[in-house]
């Protein structure tokens, strides 16, 4: 999306930036024309940014004389001089937003080119949106699956390490997790106990 952008609107530098509603920021996510590494110095910018006109595209003529901007050092730095920024929108909510940039000279945005920069940014946003459902759709699947192979575990096996052993294997399976471990009440001190466990370091 980002070299798309950049060759159609003929500018070096394009970025993405997606919401965070936990932290109501926009976060730097990808780009293309900056130097390596410099990805890493984008600061989140805050979304009340589109709160005052959300469909609107932002436009920066000069950010050399905007000190104020969160990012005002990395783009004296770069040389970055105009800014437009499109909120990418999906049935009305904040998915993130579609910036470009130019560097050096200042960049007289057209009304044609602010009009294919939110087309673009409309684009972009059913995009994530859809690749985010499709993940989903995916994870509830895994799951759902996991949740069969422990039912035929539970129901066919008799002895319980064998039975735990492929609980455990079906909870380290899921996404974002690196560690699992069971515990079991001891019936006569009335307290959890270790009963098996996987992807734990000893030390």
């Amino acid at each position: 999306m980002c070299d798309a952008t950049a060759q159609a609107l003929r500018v070096p530098v394009a970025s993405v930036s997606l919401f965070d509603e936990r932290r109501a920021t926009l976060d730097h996510t990808a780009t293309v024309g900056l130097p390596a590494g410099m990805g890493a110095r984008v600061q989140p910018i805050l979304s009340a940014t589109y709160d005052t006109d959300p469909q609107q595209v932002l436009v920066i003529p000069d950010v050399q004389t905007r000190a104020d901007l969160p990012n005002a050092a990395l783009y004296r730095d770069l040389g970055v001089r105009s800014i437009a920024s499109a909120p990418m929108l999906r049935e009305g909510q904040l998915v993130g937003c579609l910036t470009i940039s130019s560097v050096d000279t200042i960049r007289h945005f057209t009304a044609d080119d602010l009009a294919l920069l939110q087309g673009l940014a409309h684009q972009a946003a059913q995009a994530i949106t859809n690749a985010r459902l499709y993940t989903q759709a995916e994870q509830r699947l895994t799951q759902v699956q996991a949740l069969r192979a422990i039912d035929r575990a539970i129901t066919s096996s008799h002895d319980l390490h064998t039975t735990l052993a492929i609980v455990l294997d079906q909870v380290a399976a899921q996404p974002h997790v690196d560690a699992a471990e069971v515990l079991l009440l001891d019936a006569q001190t009335q307290m959890l106990a270790y009963a098996a466990g996987c992807g734990f370091r000893t030390v």
